[in-house]
């Protein structure tokens, strides 16, 4: 029974990570204040030389912001919440379990490191996420104010994060 519960788990800790490789590339999700106080949200789709063409996260449609009407751009960090809590919870599991495996409690040693493996991984887990996500920040762009040649280099910025990167 232990033997199939750690190849059950290693084998979920190791597919994980290729699923969610085999995803389709995101763009960046964005939050666009407007010179008219309004502002959009969206997935950054592609970077055009005068706007920026966006996937409103409402209403899945895609819009197309002008440059000269934004005020200012924020974009919003992806947060790696899920391999910090796998990672956290193997490690956690991995030190616990081998504290616990370094003394002799005699009979029914199996289960306390099962128990002690699982209560040390969800600590852990809960421990890597919080740090995750307390240490993502977003990143922001004031474009009113600023000349042609910054906001040129602003807009490769965003273009790098875009999900079509080289769209004509």
């Amino acid at each position: 029974m232990t033997k199939k519960t750690v190849v059950i788990v290693l084998a979920c800790v190791l597919v994980y990570p290729l699923s969610s490789a085999a995803k389709e590339r995101r763009g960046a999700e964005l939050i666009i204040h407007k010179l008219d106080g309004r502002f959009i949200r969206g997935e950054l789709i592609a970077v055009r030389e005068t706007s920026l063409l966006l996937m409103e996260s409402q209403n899945s449609a895609d819009e197309a912001v002008d440059i000269e009407e934004i005020s200012r751009i924020t974009v919003m960090k992806r947060m790696k919440i899920g391999y910090a809590s796998v990672a956290g919870f193997v490690l956690g599991g991995a030190l616990s379990a081998y504290a616990i495996g370094s003394k002799d409690y005699g009979k029914g040693k199996t289960e306390s490191l099962i128990i002690v493996g699982v209560l040390g991984g969800v600590a852990f887990g809960t421990i890597a996420t919080l740090l995750t996500g307390a240490l993502a920040s977003n990143e922001s762009f004031t474009l009113e104010g600023m000349s042609d040649s910054e906001i040129s280099r602003t807009l490769e910025k965003l273009r790098g994060k875009a999900r079509v990167r080289d769209y004509n």
